[in-house]
């Protein structure tokens, strides 16, 4: 696998722990967007699954 992809499912196993171990529902933290945001690059906001707006913070 390339490194993108690692990247890309360890930030997915992330979101998937977080949704998991959460103890109710709210916002999606910051670090984990901040490490969407490190994905934008290579991927579009569109196979990420977010908006421009979330992006944006």
């Amino acid at each position: 696998m390339n490194k993108e992809v690692d990247r890309l499912e360890s930030i997915k196993f992330a979101f998937e722990n977080w949704r998991k171990t959460r103890k109710k529902q709210g916002k999606v933290p910051d670090y984990l967007w901040k490490q969407v945001r490190s994905l934008t690059n290579n991927y579009s906001r569109t196979t990420l699954g977010v908006s421009h707006d979330a992006l944006s913070l």
